[in-house]
């Protein structure tokens, strides 16, 4: 038979008992990615995969690739299943008919009208270089905070956002974790909420997880926000079974011994800057877009009047919190 005579099958037209042979010879993430192919691989293999994966690599938490829009599911996945990273790193190492693109896992959420403010995460990855020369993946994960207030006078109270969870670097810095609070409140001390400048934290690192973080606080037309951004080496590629993981599980959830955060020298956030792409402020640029643009917020809320999920420009799934 010549290559002309071979045609590309539909993975969901086999038999169920094909595709439990097919899927017992995978790994884990890739077991638990075939039920987000589309509905009919969903009804045939169901989420059994999604727990198994969600024991073995419960942290440091990632983010779902899938294709989301055909598979209707509800949000309860992304806090179940973590991405295949190592099949971005795939990619790049073998070429383009391979993997997945890396930008895929690009994610921005905007919740509107949170407890009196308006909260967005959103996620930028980028594949980089060490100092070694070794190509390893990197995260960045900004939390907003947009302080709504009706009234003006209202804007010279220092907002109080560090007991959210959301806001948290990891799950060994919480901001309101009574090392973090002095610093944390000298940082607000000394940001005028009422002036036009930006105020930027030292650059910490969380020795445990292996990531930066920076504390920031912006002031807009009306409204302060106030911004965490982490920068996290997830390395090359990470299964169930690399150190990175393990040392992340084992921290978390067996009790070992924290270090916690310190001051750092931004090594991770440059790693991330130097890979190319828009920088720091180009990023911010974007995501002030997502929240202000008066176009864009109104197309939306005709959708939904609280939360909107996108990957890059590409509207996901919404659904009403209210």
């Amino acid at each position: 038979m010549s290559t002309a005579d071979i045609k590309q099958a539909s993975l969901a037209g086999l038999p169920t008992e094909i595709l439990l042979l097919i899927e017992k010879n995978l790994d884990i993430t890739e077991q638990a990615n075939l039920p987000l192919i589309n509905q009919a691989l969903h009804a045939k293999l169901g989420t059994g995969a999604w727990i198994r994966l969600r024991d073995e690599r419960s942290l440091p938490r990632s983010f779902l690739w899938g294709l989301k829009k055909d598979t209707g599911l509800d949000e309860s996945v992304l806090l179940s299943v973590q991405a295949p990273l190592k099949a971005a790193m795939r990619r790049y190492r073998r070429g383009p008919k391979h993997g997945l693109n890396p930008l895929s896992l690009a994610y921005l959420e905007i919740n509107a009208g949170f407890e009196g403010c308006t909260t967005m995460v959103a996620v930028e990855p980028r594949i980089c270089q060490t100092s070694t020369g070794e190509a390893t993946f990197v995260l960045q994960v900004q939390s907003w905070v947009l302080f709504n207030y009706p009234d003006p006078h209202r804007r010279k109270h220092r907002p109080d956002v560090w007991g959210l969870d959301f806001v948290n670097v990891c799950v060994d810095v919480l901001l309101s974790d009574i090392k973090m609070t002095p610093l944390l409140h000298e940082f607000l001390e000394h940001h005028d909420l009422t002036s036009k400048q930006k105020t930027v934290s030292s650059m910490f690192h969380c020795q445990t997880c292996n990531l930066d973080f920076q504390i920031e606080v912006r002031n807009y037309a009306r409204d302060p926000a106030v911004m965490v951004t982490r920068w996290i080496d997830l390395g090359q590629g990470l299964d169930a079974t690399d150190p990175l993981w393990q040392a992340c599980r084992a921290q978390a959830c067996y009790g070992g011994s924290i270090r916690g955060a310190a001051y750092g020298d931004g090594h991770v956030r440059d790693m991330f800057m130097a890979a190319g792409g828009p920088d720091g402020e180009a990023i911010v640029r974007n995501y002030e877009r997502y929240l202000f643009e008066g176009r864009f917020t109104e197309y939306m809320r005709q959708w939904n009047s609280h939360t909107w999920i996108l990957r890059r420009e590409e509207v996901l799934w919404l659904w009403n919190e209210s």
